[in-house]
């Protein structure tokens, strides 16, 4: 559970908070000036698609923070919804809260979405942290609440599947799969794991970042486990995959065995977008892990060239992180043929 209470009581952090949620839900918030409370409200504009003409709609987001005190917002926190809308031109207003809303307010939110043309919608506490504890997220929530993300040590969320758990473990977040069953797999053996990764010792400022984890559940405790080598743009990798394969026990878990997986995953750590744990680098495991662990590749088996021939290149969000990765892309082999890049092992 996020702990709202560590953000201060005035409220500006907050206000940050939901600012960072909209821009990672692809939407452009702009501060408005201060409102009733002394507060500052949020303008998002939201692009709507349509069969015949695509329009957009502009949302009123007011930020009320009672977590210090536990309050519930009630009707009297909340004044002059359709006057504040309508001088703007907003055709939404989105209530965002670190407690909950009373219910004579979310009555009134109600009415006024029914018999007048502004939309209400209102995020409390609860729904804030279901936004916040998945991978597109994950970063954000760890900037605003780092006591609450290590603390309990572990936090497991079902998803779809009941088989399958997001899973947050120290400033850590993976996917838990097991073959069979509803029970996650023994947390001391995914902590073990986790140990395992990170005393391998690297080259400056590289890293190695666990993604997801698979359980054999019927054969004991057999697991999959996939990570991604972190390595900046600017030097080549230090290790090669026989210098990580040779720091890793396989039976680092009780009675078991550990079948490794690991990707090189080249980083741009001074882009304005850079996040070790980038919802881009989980996109593959969405899928069921028993089946993408066959794209990932066997570490042992890239021993046997000692070359990183799943290397994956940097993601690109801006001009700038693309002139970057330009100037630096010859130190992991790739090069130009003609019109056609390729990249030489």
């Amino acid at each position: 559970m996020l702990n709202f209470q560590e953000l201060p009581k005035d409220g500006t952090k907050f206000e940050q908070l939901v600012r960072e949620i909209l821009l990672k839900k692809g939407l452009r918030p702009q501060w408005t000036g201060v409102g009733p409370d002394s507060g500052r409200d949020l303008l998002v504009e939201e692009e709507l698609s349509s069969q015949i003409k695509n329009f957009k709609k502009l949302w009123l987001v007011d930020c009320k923070h009672f977590a210090i005190s536990g309050k519930t917002v009630g009707v009297g926190d909340i004044t002059d919804i359709r006057d504040r809308c309508e001088r703007i031109g907003a055709k939404g207003f989105l209530l965002v809260c670190s407690t909950t809303v009373s219910s004579e307010l979310s009555r009134k939110l109600e009415e006024i979405n029914a018999n007048t043309e502004i939309s209400t919608e209102i995020w409390d506490a609860v729904t804030i942290e279901k936004l916040l504890l998945n991978p597109s997220s994950y970063s954000v929530a760890q900037q605003f609440f780092p006591a609450s993300m290590t603390s309990p040590r572990w936090k497991m969320f079902y998803t779809e599947r009941e088989e399958r758990w997001m899973s947050h473990f120290e400033g850590y977040f993976l996917y838990v799969e097991s073959r069979f069953g509803i029970k996650p797999p023994s947390l001391v053996d995914l902590e073990s794991i986790i140990r395992e990764l990170e005393n391998v010792k690297l080259g400056y400022d590289e890293s190695l970042r666990i993604r997801a984890i698979w359980h054999d559940t019927p054969n004991g405790p057999f697991y999959s486990v996939a990570a991604d080598y972190l390595v900046p743009s600017e030097n080549p990798p230090a290790m090669t995959p026989s210098d990580i394969r040779n720091q890793l026990n396989d039976s680092c878990v009780d009675g078991g065995f550990v079948t490794w997986h690991i990707k090189l995953q080249i980083t741009l750590p001074q882009s304005d977008y850079y996040s070790p744990d980038d919802p881009g680098y989980y996109e593959l495991f969405k899928q069921p892990l028993f089946h993408v662990f066959y794209g990932v590749g066997e570490l042992s088996e890239m021993t046997d060239l000692d070359k990183w021939t799943n290397q994956r290149p940097p993601l690109i969000r801006t001009f700038n992180d693309q002139m970057i990765w330009e100037k630096n892309k010859v130190k992991f082999g790739y090069t130009k043929m003609g019109n056609l890049e390729c990249r030489v092992l």
